[in-house]
């Protein structure tokens, strides 16, 4: 698994993990399996270091599903020609806005795969912050970046690495729910669940910026659905912030026993949620192993 040459992921993505990307991946190659699954996408850091031959990747993101595909398929220069001679040239705040303008018409829908993923990578690589996010529409909102030079919008080597191991590997994209994975996985295989993260409450009890769709009742189901993975023969590899739920939801205690769950590694990251300072701090992330026969926390 892996390559000598690296492939990097081609946007950028709130919560990647390119930073442990190593790391995870040491843990997930310890493990071993037969088919890799990650069903929280997005950039795609530990999949694209790990460059399992096969995998099955899907994100509840249409737009970002699609732009893999893209990459996937025979017009993968045609992306890379888009964005630099068409898109690039014109970059200003004006374009951007008439770009992110496309979901609030039916040009979107009117516009073909190829250009839709250029337009998505651009406005990734040229939006403020590098944030995706989408209104109560599925209109994406987030305001131009007014960066002072011209950003690398796209590195066509990279993709070009990428598409070879697309099409070298058994890789599926689909954009869908986490929890349609349940029906094709199988003993052997092997789950990389990063969610959108838990967060401690503070003293007044603030948790709405981390909210991010994903509530604390769908941990508990994200818990529910690796427990019936792992009792189908599966290993699930979980990320996650250490926090008082997350603990009391795997019983990750030292005293624990016959716990199919146990903490592999743990990293202190500075997470930027938003723009001001009540939104930025250090949280604890952890890496947790679930299979059977776990034998509970280190």
């Amino acid at each position: 698994m892996g390559s000598e040459t690296p492939i990097r992921p081609f946007v950028k993505w709130a919560g990647g993990k390119r930073r442990h990307a190593d790391q995870i991946v040491d843990v997930i190659s310890k493990e071993g399996f037969k088919h890799y699954f990650e069903p929280f996408l997005g950039g795609g850091a530990v999949f694209l270091s790990l460059q399992p031959p096969k995998a099955y990747l899907s994100d509840y993101n249409p737009e970002l599903i699609n732009a893999y595909n893209v990459i996937k398929s025979d017009r993968y220069k045609d992306l890379i020609d888009i964005i630099e001679n068409d898109f690039k040239p014109q970059h200003s705040e004006g374009f951007y806005y008439e770009l992110r303008s496309w979901d609030r018409s039916d040009k979107i829908k009117e516009e073909d795969d190829v250009r839709r993923a250029a337009r998505f990578i651009y406005l990734n690589k040229t939006c403020y912050n590098g944030i995706y996010r989408v209104n109560s529409k599925q209109e994406f909102n987030v305001p131009y970046g007014k960066k002072k030079v011209v950003p690398r919008i796209i590195d066509s080597s990279n993709i070009e690495r990428m598409h070879k191991y697309f099409k070298d590997a058994d890789a599926t994209f689909k954009a869908q729910d986490y929890k349609e994975i349940k029906s094709h996985v199988r003993k052997g295989d092997l789950v990389y669940f990063d969610p959108p993260y838990d967060v401690e409450k503070d003293a007044n009890g603030f948790t709405s910026y981390t909210n991010n769709g994903f509530s604390r009742e769908n941990q508990k189901e994200l818990k529910e659905l690796a427990d019936a993975l792992i009792e189908r023969g599966a290993t699930v590899v979980i990320s996650n912030s250490h926090t008082t739920l997350i603990d009391n939801l795997y019983n990750l205690k030292p005293d624990s026993r016959r716990n199919p769950y146990r903490i592999v590694e743990t990293f202190n990251t500075k997470r930027t949620i938003g723009s001001t300072l009540a939104s930025r701090r250090e949280f604890e992330e952890i890496l947790i192993v679930g299979k059977k026969g776990g034998s509970g926390s280190r």
